[in-house]
């Protein structure tokens, strides 16, 4: 790679890092992906998913990321969706 290059890739790339690495980032640290756990008929089990924000609240988690992110985003209803999100701001 030709010098002048070089210089425009390290540029570009401290540009990027100094454009995420922001003071203001309320996303720092751990951010457990939660799985959300339903009883045996389907239903949601917020007993159960509120243990585990607790838990990891315990474990010095910064945050929760919730509401079917692994894959169960289809099966939850917009009411289930407000229920998991009231559960965890609660716990």
């Amino acid at each position: 790679m030709a010098p002048a290059a070089l210089g425009r890739a390290v540029a570009t790339t401290a540009r990027r890092a100094l454009s995420t690495a922001t003071t203001t980032n309320p996303y720092r640290g751990v951010w457990p992906i939660m799985a959300t756990p339903f009883r045996d008929d389907e239903s949601l089990d917020l007993d159960g998913f509120r243990r585990s924000v607790e838990f990891m609240a315990t474990t010095g988690a910064a945050g929760c990321t919730i509401v079917g992110v692994l894959g169960e985003s289809n099966r939850l209803t917009d009411k289930e969706r407000e229920r998991l999100i009231a559960c965890a701001v609660a716990a």
